[in-house]
């Protein structure tokens, strides 16, 4: 009913002033008045619409819902992209029940990715520490060290019927402050175009990604690789599946092993209830490498939706060439968006294999446009 509001739709005069009537008589009641918002939208009267969903936000400023209106007088005044953009964050940071309506609303203008470019960049610190030092050449020396990371990024989406394009670059750099962890600083590259159809009842992507690295303080080449999946999943819904292929391969030098494949094929399915997002996946992985293997995973996550922040949490296991090799994981998440361009974000996550473990703690601050 949503989406039909902010795209088309005429409002009956009896229920314009009915709406009038209940805000007259109730004032500070924000349903009421959105509820008004929405009928004055549908009559046309975009300037009044506005009007009334921004005297919502001065009195509570985090409410989601006075965006919907927003990005309806957008439609009405033929700017999409401010739409899309109000809708994408009620659909990523409202309750449930009011990201569905927003997603619909969204699939109705066939925009879900939204359109345009967009741009972001981010610092960081963190904290790696192991249980035991390192024993070969790819993994971290020493016991424990801090690193800083800076980086940046870009994307950009097109929207055209059922169709979906979407293109996103990142470079980042990774420096350890230990002149002794020189070796594992890193330069990352990743690129990735993807495109998306509707089809039935979800959408059919194709992902192609390569990425790139440079290791130690000089940059010497440490990798090149490239590849391609495929992704299918239903709209969302309370209960909403999916299922995913992918395959990567990878140029590394010789003192790293030479060549590397992998492939991957997971499934998975995402509920909703108020303000909790759950996912569960299983995925089996293969990786054709002298350090690599057969491995079969499962992850549970949950994610509590506050508004502007997000916390997240996960548990999972990994069962590496039988089950006598399991590598127990933990990861908590936390998002904080102060406002529509500063985010903070805090990351702990732990990984154990054997008679190692690996602690990994983090805070970055992004700048989003």
């Amino acid at each position: 009913m949503i989406a039909l509001l902010l795209v088309l739709g005429l409002a009956q005069p009896s229920a314009l002033r009915q709406a009038e009537a209940a805000v007259q008589a109730e004032p500070d009641r924000p349903g009421l008045r959105l509820a008004w918002a929405h009928q004055l939208l549908r009559a046309g009267d975009a300037d009044g619409a506005e009007r009334e969903a921004q005297r919502v936000l001065a009195r509570w400023p985090k409410a989601l819902r006075p965006h919907l209106v927003l990005a309806g007088v957008a439609v009405r005044r033929g700017r999409l992209a401010e739409a899309t953009a109000a809708l994408r964050r009620v659909a990523d940071e409202a309750p449930p029940p009011v990201a569905r309506m927003a997603a619909e609303a969204l699939r109705r203008l066939g925009r879900t990715g939204g359109e345009g470019w967009g741009a972001r960049g981010w610092v960081g610190a963190a904290w790696d520490s192991h249980a035991v030092p390192a024993v070969d050449a790819l993994d971290p020396q020493g016991t424990a060290s801090a690193r800083l990371v800076v980086g940046a990024g870009a994307d950009w989406r097109r929207a055209r019927g059922p169709w979906r394009l979407g293109l996103a670059g990142a470079v980042d750099r990774t420096g350890h402050l230990a002149q002794a962890a020189a070796d594992q600083d890193r330069t990352l590259l990743r690129l990735e175009a993807r495109l998306a159809r509707a089809l039935g009842p979800g959408d059919l992507a194709l992902r192609l990604e390569g990425r790139g690295g440079l290791a130690g303080r000089w940059g010497e080449p440490h990798h090149l690789g490239g590849g391609a999946g495929l992704w299918y999943g239903a709209r969302p819904s309370r209960l909403s599946p999916w299922i995913e292929a992918r395959g990567l391969g990878f140029w590394l030098p010789q003192a790293q092993g030479g060549q590397a494949w992998l492939g991957e094929i997971a499934a998975g399915a995402t509920t909703h209830a108020r303000r909790w997002r759950a996912t569960a996946r299983l995925a089996a992985l293969r990786v054709d490498h002298p350090r690599g293997g057969d491995e079969l995973g499962a992850d549970a996550q949950v994610e509590l939706l506050l508004g502007p922040a997000v916390v997240s949490a996960l548990g999972g296991v990994g069962a590496r060439d039988g089950l006598d090799a399991l590598r127990p994981r933990a990861r908590l998440d936390g998002r904080w968006r102060i406002d529509g361009t500063w985010s903070l974000l805090g990351h702990g996550a732990w990984l154990s294999a054997g008679d190692w473990d690996r602690w990994v703690a983090g805070l970055t601050v992004e700048v989003s446009r």
